[in-house]
């Protein structure tokens, strides 16, 4: 059987990516390769990002000249690459046109850096992100003109794919996927209704709409909030929860390993992700995987595959709406365990062997190939 010959190039190993490559290479019409053009962050390494450990199908290659001669086999496989995100893209890119070799696209939308210059003020970032996108438009004829297609991280992807150009029969879902290996979180329904944020302590990640909307059930008994991951204004957040009468109310953990990471979700009742922008947020998929309930923004690109019968996605921004959000749980103990077991239901569409399965699809579909 004939196999199809690709290449991944990666900016950095990711946790949120190993298992969809490690069932990928394991696939009989698979032949894999994966380059990484750099090291993984050190807050990524902190929370236990092992970038040290690679498989015999991943490399480092940190120039362009020792990228293109890491493969004796170049020519022949469809490169997946990151568009402009990477350092040598553009050189890769223009080698794949010069040499009509077959590329894809793969991104998730645009906007992280826009949105951190306005200060996450939505309604500028909203006004302004269609003349950012403009900056791409040169970038994504070339995809429109010479690449296979293109594969998005979700609805708000596609959507900036199609502002830019991109038909739709070229543009196909392939998400960050996590090991679907955990058992259901069995609930009591007697102790304190515990909501979990992991990620960054940050305003970009909604963290002072979550205060502010916990602040409006300070008056309300029997729930806390977990508050996981790195925060670099400790300070300034404490001093927050304090002011708004919080402080019995949250806990916050610190960074945790990412080993260690689903010991959280398992002493939690709902997962909340308040972003006023993440292109994803992989956590999501960690949540649904063992069956937390999410209630997540507009402005998260997860929301739009993966909240659906099993949460709330509210207006990013919206304190009043979260908050509400949140009181639906707390006065429903019963919708927590509907929603949990939507939310494994619904975990299946991201799973390592599912993600398989769309690449697979997209490829027979761009290159008219049934292998």
């Amino acid at each position: 059987m004939s196999k199809y010959k690709v290449c991944f190039w990666m900016n950095t190993k990711s946790n949120h990516q190993n298992a969809f490559f490690e069932e990928l290479y394991k696939n009989e019409q698979i032949d894999l390769q994966i380059r990484y053009i750099s090291q993984p962050s050190q807050n990524r390494i902190d929370i236990g990002w092992d970038n040290s450990v690679l498989e015999s199908y991943e490399f480092y290659v940190y120039t362009f000249e020792k990228a293109i001669n890491s493969l004796n086999d170049f020519d022949e496989r469809i490169h997946i690459v990151l568009g402009n995100k990477i350092t040598y893209s553009q050189k890769l890119i223009d080698l794949f046109i010069s040499n009509n070799l077959k590329w894809i696209h793969w991104s998730e939308r645009y906007g992280v850096n826009l949105a951190k210059k306005l200060n996450y003020n939505l309604t500028l970032f909203h006004l302004l992100k269609p003349i950012f996108l403009l900056t791409k438009f040169s970038y994504f004829k070339l995809v429109k003109n010479y690449a296979l297609g293109c594969f998005a991280q979700g609805k708000l992807a596609k959507n900036d794919f199609k502002f830019l150009g991109i038909n739709n029969e070229k543009i196909n879902d392939l998400f960050y996927t996590v090991s679907n290996e955990k058992e259901i979180i069995k609930k009591d329904t007697k102790r304190v209704l515990t909501f979990l944020y992991i990620g960054t302590v940050s305003k970009g990640k909604g963290i002072n709409d979550l205060l502010y909307a916990c602040s409006k059930l300070k008056n309300i008994t029997n729930w806390k909030l977990l508050v996981v991951g790195s925060n670099p204004r400790k300070d300034y957040y404490h001093n927050i929860s304090k002011k708004l009468g919080l402080t019995q109310n949250i806990e916050y953990i610190g960074v945790v390993q990412n080993k260690d990471i689903y010991e959280y979700y398992q002493k939690s009742d709902v997962f909340i992700l308040p972003s006023r922008y993440d292109g994803w947020g992989a956590v999501i998929n960690e949540a649904i995987s063992v069956g937390l309930p999410v209630i997540s923004s507009s402005e998260t690109g997860a929301s739009y595959s993966l909240v659906k019968n099993n949460g709330f996605v509210f207006k990013a921004g919206d304190i009043n709406a979260l908050s509400d959000a949140m009181k639906k749980y707390i006065n429903n103990k019963e919708l927590i365990i509907e929603h949990s077991k939507n939310s494994k239901e619904l975990s299946k569409i991201c799973t390592p062997k599912a993600n398989v399965e769309r690449f697979i699809n997209a490829l027979n579909n761009w290159t008219n190939n049934d292998i």
